[in-house]
Order: C-alpha cells, then sequence, then structure tokens
C-alpha cells in the first residue's frame, strides 16, 4: 500500500474524508495547513536545536482580494506539491526513505486508537486527571479503531491547550515512533 493510500485511510478513519476539488472543505484544508505549519516548525527547531521558532499571524488588510471563504486553488496545489518535494527531499538529504519513516509514524498514529471501552475508560480518566471536563471529549468511532476527540475548546490543569477536533492519544497503549532501526547504532 502506498503511503498516500495509508494517509487517506487514516483520514478517513479519523472523519477527514476525500475531499472534491470542485468543492473543497475550506475549513478542513486551513485546519490541515496550520498542522502542516506546525510540523514544519517542529522540523526547523530540531535542526537548529538552540532557536526557538515564534510565528506570528495578522489578517491582511485588503481582504476585497478574496474573500474568507475562498482559497487560492491552484497556489494550494502548487504548495501542497512543493511541501511533498521538500519532505521527501529532506529524507533523501538525512540518508533515509521517506516511506520507511512515514511507517513508522503510521504504527505510532494506530497505537492512539482505543480496541475497547475498558481502554477507552482508562484513556479518558487521565484526561479527566489532567483536570479536561467530560463534557469536552468524546469516543467517536467503533471499536477496535474508535479514538478520543476533543468536542470543545479546552486547557488541561498544567496549561496545555487542546482544540476542538483534536484527537488524543490513548495514553496507556500509545507508543512514540521507534527510529531506532533506521539511525546509526550509537557507541
Amino acid at each position: 500500500m502506498s503511503t498516500q493510500q495509508k494517509v487517506a485511510d487514516l483520514n478517513t478513519l479519523f472523519g477527514n474524508l476525500k475531499g472534491d476539488i470542485a468543492n473543497p472543505n475550506i475549513p478542513a484544508l486551513r485546519k490541515q495547513a496550520l498542522l502542516i505549519l506546525e510540523e514544519a516548525i517542529e522540523l526547523v527547531e530540531a535542526t537548529h536545536p538552540h532557536e526557538e521558532i515564534q510565528l506570528i499571524r495578522h489578517v491582511k488588510p485588503d481582504e476585497a482580494v478574496l474573500s474568507r471563504d475562498s482559497i487560492y486553488l491552484d497556489d494550494t496545489v502548487d504548495a501542497i506539491g512543493d511541501l511533498l518535494t521538500v519532505t521527501y527531499g529532506a529524507s533523501h538529504i538525512i540518508g533515509l526513505d521517506g516511506d520507511e519513516i512515514y511507517d513508522k509514524v503510521d504504527d505510532s498514529n494506530r497505537t492512539k486508537l482505543l480496541g475497547n471501552q475498558g481502554e477507552a475508560n482508562a484513556a479518558l480518566q487521565i484526561y479527566f486527571d489532567k483536570g479536561i471536563e467530560p463534557e469536552a471529549l468524546e469516543v467517536w468511532g467503533d471499536y477496535p479503531l474508535a479514538y478520543i476527540r476533543v468536542v470543545k475548546d479546552v486547557t488541561d490543569t498544567a496549561g496545555k491547550f487542546y482544540p476542538k477536533g483534536k484527537f488524543l492519544k490513548n495514553l496507556p497503549k500509545f507508543k512514540e515512533p521507534d527510529f531506532s532501526s533506521l539511525l546509526p547504532v550509537k557507541e
């Protein structure tokens, strides 16, 4: 199965249905663009370990150019192609196969899923213990492919913000990606 198909399957599982290029889901696309930006900042900070990236967003004053309900479709498609090119290019430059990296991430992402009601209860309790009120979370989907979803913006007692729509980890069984088989052995 291709990396694209694995990503599509996981997105569909998380409720992100395949779009229609003739009628794009602009809110979902904008959310995805912000996730891409978040991951790009993570890459920049990982490759510049003594620097912190700060992002400032502002609304352009000339809103008449394009309504808030529109996007530049040609530029969006071009940017997606460029992102794929530079992302796979980064894996090439570091000396790894991008598909192998993704397989490790996909394995990790699937540990976020809830296998049964018992797993759901245990995972939810961890979030409740962090001060997140029960009405802010829901279990979505069918076991063994269910997951915890944030249904309203919420901040836990430690100050961590969870935006509406975020998919949370099944903390009792979640495993970070294991890249050890791809990395050189440390002596």
